[in-house]
């Protein structure tokens, strides 16, 4: 059996977020929220998901600077 495709949402749009991350589970894939970008940094450098979806207007620190910090 194949391993579910990881994809993390960083969006701090939470009803956003969580409703395309739960479409997405009913897809089968292993998708997971984030609501703000110092979270989304940490997740995603401890859980290395296959696809990061990113907004890039976020208050505090911005889509651009996470992206940075995440690569």
């Amino acid at each position: 059996m194949l391993a579910q495709t990881k994809v993390v949402l960083i969006d701090d749009e939470t009803e956003f977020a969580s409703a395309l991350a739960e479409r997405l589970r009913l897809r089968n894939y292993a998708a997971k929220a984030v609501y703000h970008a110092e979270d989304a940094v940490e997740i995603v450098r401890s859980d290395m998901p296959d696809v990061v979806l990113l907004d890039f207007r976020m208050p505090g620190m911005d889509g651009i600077e996470v992206l940075k910090r995440i690569k």
